[in-house]
């Protein structure tokens, strides 16, 4: 699973992972489609007046091409919405498509359109092929093949226009102004739905991001309202039940129905606490989740058993997150890899990043002075130690023992 800060062919939409992104491929697709829709029904108006003409046979090929090749494009987008949610609807291979349909469009409407016409509003494979430019910003991973097809239309166009710019010397000036004014249309339209469709898939995916962590704190929030009670029951409450038999005051009888009723008290929070088993890669996840904004994280969870008896999770993820703070702090930009695995009867995890390294032995006598996370993991009866080099990075290893686990098991 990779977590990074950055948009890309899957890299932004897997950071979101979930229904805010494929709502905002949903969108992007349905507002192409209409765009789309309106350019063939352009096309089609536009036949069907020339439907007489003496290349009418030429204008109905270039239709069939580029209509054929968008009703195959979206509909294998539709597809994606619905079988691969965490990519892009469009990508490349859809791109290109509709790159080579516009191309071809554009030649082909060139034989069946008269010179003094190819100017005018009549020839609707510009708007089509400029619609063809936007989906290039949506479909393309790298902005370079994006442009590189924008490039490709605008060569395509010029030679399709070219009869216009030689129909007579009285037209030449304004055939090729116009001509130019349509041409950079692609590279600019291209610009436009590249900022567009990055801008809107990463406030999309901030949303998502937001969202998550707020249920998160809310989950957080309601762990830590139950932990305060259970504390004050099992803690609080016995605590002055021992000052009063300590000072021989009260009656037996007084104090056997004052620790009767806290059992009973103490049972009942026990047992209407609404937490489950808290799930180490979930958590893992979570808190990789929250520092993905700001340094590229990758979490690797695929060797952690699903039971993990007689571990402290909580501590070891407040340990992991602390590790993280770290590597955002003093190793800024760097990239951090956190692993997860079950191993000899052992769980151990893994913080490391890729930074200009640190002193083991400081690191570690710091975070004992402090009993910061990471040493809570030691007093809590497991392990933690650093390990670092200029060259190397920096490695944080928390390991803590499985109860009930072969200790010789892989």
């Amino acid at each position: 699973m990779n977590f990074t800060g950055g948009i890309g062919e899957s890299g932004g939409l897997a950071a979101a992972a979930g229904d805010e992104a494929v709502s905002a491929e949903r969108v992007i697709v349905i507002g192409l489609g209409i765009v789309r829709t309106g350019t063939l029904l352009l096309g089609a108006i536009q036949l069907l007046a020339g439907a007489k003409g003496p290349n009418s046979g030429l204008a109905a090929l270039a239709f069939a091409i580029v209509g054929t090749t968008s009703v195959a494009v979206f509909v294998r987008a539709a597809m994606r919405l619905r079988h691969l949610p965490a990519v892009p609807a469009f990508d490349s291979t859809a791109a290109l498509a509709e790159t080579l349909a516009g191309l071809c469009g554009l030649l082909l409407l060139r034989g069946a359109t008269p010179a003094y016409d190819l100017l005018s509003p009549g020839f609707w494979m510009l708007p089509y092929t400029v619609v063809t430019a936007v989906m290039l910003a949506a479909g393309f991973k790298r902005v370079i093949s994006g442009l590189a097809g924008s490039l490709v239309l605008t060569a395509g166009y010029l030679t399709a226009v070219s009869p216009a710019l030689h129909a007579g010397s009285n037209t030449v000036r304004g055939a090729g102004a116009a001509a130019l004014n349509n041409a950079l249309s692609y590279s600019s339209f291209f610009a436009f739905g590249l900022i567009i469709f990055h801008l809107y898939r990463f406030v999309t995916n901030e949303v998502g991001l937001l969202r998550r962590l707020a249920a998160d704190s809310s989950a957080e929030r309601a762990r830590l309202i139950a932990a305060r009670g259970a504390y004050r029951l099992g803690h609080d409450y016995p605590k002055a039940y021992l000052r009063e038999f300590r000072r021989a005051e009260r009656p037996t009888a007084d104090l056997r129905l004052w620790a009767t009723r806290f059992r009973s008290d103490l049972l009942t929070a026990l047992s209407a606490d609404p937490r489950t088993t808290v799930d180490l890669a979930e958590e893992m996840e979570n808190v990789v989740a929250t520092f993905a904004g700001a340094m590229s994280v990758t979490l690797d969870t695929r060797a952690l058993i699903d039971e993990l008896k007689g571990v402290p999770v909580l501590v070891v993820v407040e340990a992991v997150r602390e590790c993280l703070n770290n590597a955002s702090y003093h190793c800024y930009g760097s990239t951090v890899t956190a692993t997860a695995t079950s191993a000899n009867g052992d769980l151990v995890v893994t913080v490391h990043d890729d930074g200009p390294g640190c002193n083991p032995d400081q690191v570690m006598a710091a975070w004992a002075l402090k009993q910061n996370a990471v040493y809570l993991v030691e007093a809590a009866g497991g392990r933690f130690t650093v390990e670092s080099g200029p060259a190397t990075g920096t490695t944080v290893r928390l390991s803590y023992p499985l109860s009930g686990q072969d200790r010789r098991s892989p």
